[in-house]
């Protein structure tokens, strides 16, 4: 008896089955024949133009002419020809601009570089510092188009922010002069390392390996040095190399003036340039091309005027108020 209950549970159990699969081939079976009969049901042949009337708008917009175009123009525009190389180009902006509540902060501006130097120069109140931190996705701009390291702004602005450093922004990595070098470069790694590693203290070997890629024929400081000590370009290629750490391919520094003597300027755009030499493109920002210091460098950057499409009466002219509009909109 119990063996004849089982086989009739399982019975009742493959019946229930099979009424549920009737019925589905029930109530699919008529939709299968309407889309046979409007032609539309194999999806290897290509589908009427009455069937794709029928699809999401979002569809017809990503196959309109005028997406491909821009496709294909961005595939073109990825390199160029610049003394006889090909060039990437890896930083595109198209009437990037930022609007806030105290109004025009920078844009329209158009700004085009490769992997090289390339230097933005405009007076104080341009929004330099504004202009290159949205270019590094940290800052979300009102209106343009922008596109760094193939990844669109502001949509992709996570791996714009892992792929790139900054440097030299008042406010934002700005060093601590009571603290030592090699507390620095230990605080650096510790942000940079998981959160189960042990950072070990700074010893010669590791200041070496941080500071003189960067430095290069700079005297460099001892782990026990205070940053009060250093002299202004000791200072700058140390913020300098501490953003180097995390491996960026873009690197961005802001306030090359803030270098006031053409010697330690000309120390800087050295490094600056040694830096794209081995591999990480540069964007830098300054009031004022310095093309004495390039001719005597032997140097080419890219230049691009982005006051030329700035507001007559920036908004912003104090750089403590511009810190404050950048945490404001960061």
């Amino acid at each position: 008896m119990p063996s004849e209950r089982c086989r009739g549970g399982s019975r009742s159990r493959r019946r229930a089955r099979c009424c549920s699969r009737s019925r589905w081939d029930r109530s699919a079976a008529p939709t299968r024949a309407a889309a046979s009969r409007r032609g539309c049901a194999s999806s290897s042949r290509p589908r009427p133009p009455s069937c794709r009337a029928a699809e999401p708008p979002s569809r017809r917009v990503a196959e309109s002419p005028s997406c491909h175009s821009l496709l294909l123009r961005s595939k073109l525009t990825s390199q160029y020809k610049r003394e006889g190389c090909i060039v990437s180009i890896i930083v595109r902006a198209h009437d990037l601009a930022l609007h806030s509540k105290r109004g025009a902060v920078y844009g329209p501006v158009n700004v085009v570089a490769d992997d090289g130097l390339t230097v933005l120069h405009g007076p104080a109140g341009s929004g330099r510092t504004s202009l290159l931190l949205t270019l590094a996705g940290r800052m979300k701009p009102t209106s343009g188009v922008a596109e760094v390291l193939g990844h669109e702004l502001p949509r992709r602005a996570r791996p714009v922010q892992r792929a790139t450093a900054i440097a030299g922004f008042q406010g934002i990595d700005t060093l601590e002069e009571s603290v030592t070098v090699g507390a620095a470069i230990r605080e650096r790694a510790a942000w940079l390392a998981p959160w189960w590693a042990i950072v070990r203290r700074t010893d010669d070997a590791e200041l070496r390996r941080v500071l003189a890629p960067v430095f290069g024929h700079v005297p460099l400081p001892t782990a026990d040095t205070l940053i009060w000590d250093l002299d202004e370009v000791q200072t700058v290629l140390l913020r300098i190399a501490l953003a180097m750490m995390s491996e960026p391919k873009l690197l961005f520094f802001d306030q090359i003036e803030q270098l006031q003597a053409p010697a330690a300027r000309l120390v800087l755009w050295q490094r600056l340039d040694a830096i794209t030499r081995a591999g990480t493109a540069v964007v830098a920002s300054a009031a004022a091309p310095d093309i004495e210091l390039w001719n005597e460098l032997g140097i080419a950057p890219l230049a691009f005027d982005i006051s030329i499409t700035a507001p007559e009466a920036p908004a912003i002219a104090d750089p403590d108020d511009a810190i404050d509009l950048i945490l404001e909109h960061a």
